[in-house]
């Protein structure tokens, strides 16, 4: 049996590792996590408590960190990680392990996240779908192993359960609208907004709107008036303040799955949102145009698959409220941690 180190930093991210790492302990390795940012709190909801926890936010510099003692420490077999920022310690930990010659294993949780890599060299890439596939192996320099193994914002409707007091809020909005319509926000939220506002002002119907924030920048201080990011954005809303739910139980994946419509400028949850076979509409400014460059992702991948429709300017949103068509949704997978685990086990024994 091996001993796997787990380093995440964000929901996304270890909404992906967690259900790797629960599959590799049910298996026999021994299980190890270092943990930082947002989605710490998903380990311990697994009955995983990290070996070592880091800076509470993914744009936090982390405290001092010695990546080669912790790895003398650790001694793991194989570093499994998401995406490290260069202020991370996920980035420490995987140019360290290139040092002593511990394999790198990267678990995409969103697409080119292989061209984002602050040097770091990889061993094995475990990816989201076909396209993400594709582009990680179009990005690397070296001749390594691309594996897809499903994408955790992908839900399988079947198995799917929502909390009940999500049921209980989107219930009683239903008592009151026709439609509910999800907004799945980030990092340009605030110019996603202006043309989502302006865009439902124009569109007829009993319609509500679920505003739903990343939670990374939701709480950060953005204005000179120390107003939060979420208290800018709310005021946003004002012009349809009575078209307003506020739903503060759940995920955005609870609320992709609920809702009639999905929009949003990159949000993880869109796919969430197609897989249930509803509409799902990219909000495309400026903003997120630079975003994306930013992520290095040259189009967005929902519409390079054919998954979504696009507005960039103020409209009536009714003409692009099409569901994705079936074949289309299948290409959207959910996580299948087995097949993960299947993956690692293979590659450890490759190497040998």
């Amino acid at each position: 049996m091996a001993k796997l180190l787990f380093v995440s930093k964000d929901i996304g991210g270890t909404k992906m590792l967690v259900p790797i790492a629960i599959e590799a302990k049910n298996r026999g390795h021994e299980v190890c996590v270092a943990a930082e940012g947002a989605g710490v709190f998903l380990w311990f909801q697994a009955g995983l408590k990290p070996f070592f926890i880091g800076a509470p936010s993914s744009d936090i510099i982390a405290p001092v960190f010695d990546a080669g003692a912790f790895l003398k420490n650790v001694r793991p077999d194989a570093i499994l990680m998401e995406f490290p920022f260069s202020v991370n310690i996920a980035k420490d930990v995987g140019l360290e392990a290139n040092k002593r010659g511990i394999p790198v294993i990267l678990i995409e949780d969103y697409w080119a996240v292989s061209k984002r890599l602050c040097g770091i060299r990889l061993d094995l890439i475990l990816t989201i779908d076909e396209y993400a596939k594709k582009i990680a192996e179009e990005t690397t320099l070296w001749r390594i192993p691309v594996k897809v193994i499903g994408n955790h914002a992908v839900s399988d409707i079947k198995k799917y359960s929502t909390p009940d007091k999500v049921l209980e809020i989107l219930s009683e909005a239903r008592r009151r609208f026709d439609e509910l319509f999800v907004y799945i926000g980030g990092n340009v939220a605030e110019a996603d907004l202006k043309l989502l506002v302006s865009s439902l002002l124009l569109t007829p119907g009993n319609w509500g709107l679920i505003p739903c924030y990343h939670p990374n920048y939701k709480d950060r201080i953005e204005d000179v008036s120390g107003k939060k990011c979420f208290e800018i954005w709310d005021e946003l809303l004002d012009p349809i303040h009575n078209r307003i739910v506020r739903c503060d139980s759940g995920t955005s994946d609870d609320l992709a799955i609920l809702a009639d419509a999905c929009f949003s400028a990159f949000g993880s949850s869109v796919s969430t949102a197609i897989r249930s076979g509803k509409p799902a509409v990219i909000l495309s400014t400026p903003e997120s145009d630079a975003a994306l460059k930013k992520v290095n992702l040259e189009e967005v991948p929902w519409l390079a698959l054919g998954a979504v429709g696009i507005i960039k300017t103020p409209q009536n949103i009714r003409p692009f409220l099409t569901p994705a068509s079936e074949e289309v949704r299948n290409k959207f997978i959910p996580l299948n941690p087995k097949k993960a685990a299947d993956y690692i086990e293979d590659f450890l024994l490759s190497i040998k």
